[in-house]
């Protein structure tokens, strides 16, 4: 079953970012995720649940983590005007990537609810 197909724009995102953030993860998230990006190189799905959840719990642990860091290092020192456009260009893909998966969760959860009030009918 497919839940749902990446195109490759939000692939080469999503790939990106886990990628420049993986020392971030938990080591438990940094193996999971790792095995799912290697699974699905090519084809670019999400086929199951489990997929689905393990992808929006990383890209959540990592805007929460990603959000406190940028706090902590701008206390630090100035950044330059480049990286603030490089983190602002993060941030927006963050966004798109969590917008994605959040759609996705949201419409199966509504599917099912749907299918379930179909069943008491």
């Amino acid at each position: 079953m497919i839940i749902y197909e990446f195109n490759n724009d939000e692939w080469y995102l999503l790939e990106r970012f886990i990628k420049r953030y993986s020392n971030r993860l938990t080591v438990f998230q940094y193996d999971d995720i790792n095995e799912y990006l290697a699974k699905h190189r090519k084809d670019r799905i999400i086929s199951n649940e489990r997929e689905l959840y393990l992808l929006t719990n990383v890209m959540a642990y990592l805007e929460d983590n990603d959000i406190s860091y940028n706090k902590i290092r701008k206390n630090k020192r100035e950044i330059s005007q480049n990286e603030k456009k490089l983190e602002i260009d993060e941030i927006e893909n963050l966004k798109k990537i969590i917008s994605v998966l959040n759609t996705i969760y949201f419409e199966k959860l509504v599917n099912e609810e749907r299918e379930s009030q179909d069943e008491c009918q």
